[in-house]
């Protein structure tokens, strides 16, 4: 799984360059923007044992592990990620 990510990583610019934006999230996840403009990536990473549930409307899910997206809600189990990109530019998370 890590070499399948480093891939990915690889494959796209949002992650080589660009700011990095933390934003509020519960204590048991790390939610961030990466990248600028159009190439903005959402990172959402679950650090718990339990499942997590965060809203996600206006993004559109390019990798996930051991995650449901469902009606604009990501349900992330123990120790998932998911990654998306902006579907329309003007979208906020």
């Amino acid at each position: 799984m890590t070499k399948d990510l480093i891939r990915f990583r690889k494959s796209l610019s949002s992650f080589k360059s660009g700011r990095v934006q933390f934003l509020e999230s519960n204590k048991d996840t790390i939610v961030m923007l990466r990248g600028e403009g159009e190439q903005e990536i959402v990172c959402i990473f679950n650090l718990s044992s339990t499942q997590q549930h965060i809203d996600v409307h206006g993004f559109t899910e390019v990798r996930a592990f051991r995650s449901e997206n469902y009606q604009g809600q990501v349900r992330l189990q123990a120790w998932a990620y998911w990654f998306g990109v902006k579907l329309f530019a003007s979208c906020k998370l």
